[in-house]
């Protein structure tokens, strides 16, 4: 089908000067459905026809008058070339057909003509011209993506990151050499240059092992790893895979070479087992349990420190799940952290768990872990530090402290009580002797001599004097506005008996409050009397304020001055050294009753002393003073 395909699109010449003929032959073919047919009757018009338009079968009529046959088929095979079309003789004589065959024609065409005879013998010279022009045709198309192929096969060899060369076998010359390997050796190489003279970049025991290779097997495939001498004086190491080239008679006739430059990556990979010997060293000798979780939470490595911490032979921990060791008290715990973390962007936790070892003992370790890439699958690198000493010596602090703190609590209350006994003491039987002996002085001096009279008097103003100061006493002690009237009037009492003895400019603003419990009354009271005394004594302050407001979470005393201020943290140092507790003092006083004391000071800018009462804490106190009562 294709060669019929192809025929109709052949292109056909008839030469015949009968008219009659050619339209024959003209009519035949076009109705069997060529579609290039020319017909003429001009014997000398071939020639150019042929140049100008090309023919694949020429029909030539061998006896026409004044032109001989023969002569035309060897003028038009001169003039084609290498690409001659089919000729077929047409005549009516046998012994002419015979040979116009021996000259040349490829068939015959009897006359008269037989349109079906000459159909076929058309058709089959067609068909063969056109099938040699498209074999012609896909020799060329194929000779050209040949050279195409290989010229992109050489292109791709020189620009290729891998050195690559061909050397000759008999003469031990370059045929290839691509640019990576001349960038490998540092050196320029071209084709037709000996190989011995370039096996001089080879190291020494590599050159001798490739000698060997040569000498033994020259055309075997060598893969080997070899040390170039650069030409900068510089050594690198490269993967060299050689293998025979052979040409169409089977005989080795070039050796082949692939050399891939893997310096970088042997100083990589160098330094990659220098870096997992330090970390292996390290987390092997580390002080810290450290150890890898997969994402069920089993166990995937531990190191020694982790091992001894569980009190288990190294190894034994992989493939367990880590649940199993915490205690059931703190499991509920690990679940709620494994869900919290879990539900983030990336998983990490920290907290402070307790196991239970393998000989029962239980430890507290405190656990930072954080999810990582390994091997191309998400592990959790753990690191576990046993702080079941520090968790011991928290909780006896923390005891402590508790003990203290209610101790603390208790000599102020003690305090306090004692307080109101030496003021109730001063007042009921101090007062009351003074008053007795003002007495009896006042009715001793009528019955004493003129004498002695004054003498009486200066003994009854001692006594006033003395019952004075024991008023003072007592009021100092337990001021009666505190108990009596509230915290509001026993700090304006303080603030006015402070600047009626001392002179300063001292003010009291006080906010909207309500009553307060003792406890929280009685610290602010204590507190704003420790402040006042400090800015008197020893700040030289010329003003102080006193301001005492709520809102609607706590209770807030402020006292200021204008003193010349001290720096917090030397003072501090300083009374603890001296045993002067005015200042931690007031700190106590404030957090015994829930609250918290702040100080603002520094050299040349006055002092600011804080303290604050949450409500909840006033709410509390006010419930405990209900309930002792």
């Amino acid at each position: 089908m294709l060669a019929t395909t192809l025929s109709l699109d052949a292109r056909i010449l008839v030469v015949d000067d009968n008219a009659a003929d050619g339209r024959l032959m003209e009519s035949a073919l076009v109705g069997a459905g060529y579609r290039r047919v020319r017909v003429t009757n001009e014997p000398l018009a071939v020639c150019d026809l042929v140049s100008a338009l090309g023919a694949d079968v020429l029909v030539v009529d061998m006896l026409m008058p004044g032109y001989n046959g023969f002569g035309l088929m060897q003028r038009v095979r001169a003039i084609a070339g290498d690409d001659p079309p089919a000729m077929i003789a047409v005549t009516s004589d046998p012994a002419v057909m015979g040979e116009a065959l021996e000259s040349g024609a490829c068939d015959f065409i009897a006359k008269p003509i037989n349109p079906g005879e000459m159909l076929a013998r058309i058709g089959n010279q067609a068909r063969i011209q056109m099938s040699l022009r498209k074999l012609r045709s896909d020799r060329e198309l194929l000779a050209r993506e040949l050279r195409e192929s290989e010229e992109t096969f050489w292109l791709f060899a020189d620009n290729s990151p891998l050195g690559m060369f061909i050397r000759g076998v008999d003469d031990g010359r370059y045929k290839f050499v691509n640019a990576a390997f001349r960038r490998l050796t540092g050196r320029d190489i071209a084709p037709g240059d000996p190989i011995g003279d370039v096996l001089r970049i080879l190291h020494p025991d590599d050159l001798a092992l490739l000698a060997e290779h040569i000498e033994r097997q020259p055309d075997a495939v060598m893969d080997q790893e070899m040390r170039f001498r650069h030409a900068d004086g510089a050594e690198r190491i490269g993967n060299v895979h050689t293998f025979p080239l052979r040409d169409s008679s089977g005989r080795t006739a070039w050796i082949g070479g692939v050399v891939e430059d893997v310096t970088a990556r042997k100083a990589a990979e160098n330094a990659l087992r220098e870096a997992e010997a330090r970390y292996r060293t390290l987390v092997e000798q580390s002080i810290a349990g450290i150890y890898l979780l997969d994402r069920d939470f089993r166990f995937v490595y531990a190191n020694p420190r982790m091992c001894e911490i569980m009190g288990v032979a190294p190894g034994t921990l992989e493939g367990q799940e880590t649940l199993g060791l915490v205690i059931a008290e703190d499991r509920d715990l690990v679940r709620a952290n494994r869900a919290k973390a879990r539900s983030g962007d990336t998983f990490a936790l920290r907290s402070t768990y307790r196991m239970r070892r393998a000989d029962g003992v239980v430890v507290h370790l405190s656990i930072d872990a954080k999810e990582i890439e390994l091997n191309g699958r998400g592990v959790l690198l753990a690191i576990a530090q046993d702080v079941t000493q520090r968790e011991s010596a928290q909780a006896a602090i923390a005891e402590a402290n508790e003990r203290l703190a209610a101790l603390s609590k208790r000599v102020l209350a003690v305090q306090e009580e004692e307080r109101r006994r030496i003021s109730r003491e001063l007042h009921d039987d101090v007062g009351q002797s003074l008053v007795a002996l003002r007495i009896a002085l006042h009715n001793l001096r009528q019955r004493v001599e003129a004498k002695d009279v004054e003498l009486v008097a200066h003994c009854a103003s001692v006594a006033d004097t003395i019952q004075e100061r024991v008023r003072e006493l007592s009021v100092e002690l337990v001021p009666p506005q505190l108990g009596e009237l509230g915290l509001a009037d026993a700090l304006r009492w303080l603030a006015r008996r402070q600047k009626t003895l001392t002179g300063l400019a001292i003010v009291c603003r006080i906010g909207t409050i309500a009553r307060f419990p003792v406890p929280v009354e009685v610290a602010c009271y204590r507190i704003c009397q420790e402040a006042l005394s400090n800015a008197t004594r020893h700040a030289g302050a010329a003003q102080i304020a006193i301001e005492l407001d709520s809102d609607e979470d706590a209770v807030i005393l402020t006292v200021r001055d204008n003193g010349r201020g001290f720096d917090a943290l030397a003072m501090r140092g300083q009374a603890l050294a001296a045993g002067s507790l005015g200042l931690i003092s007031m700190e106590e006083r404030a957090r015994l009753a829930g609250g918290s004391l702040t100080m603002q000071t520094g050299p040349a800018q006055g002092t600011i002393v804080v303290a604050r009462f949450p409500v909840t804490a006033a709410h509390d106190e006010r419930q405990a003073a209900g309930d002792r009562s």
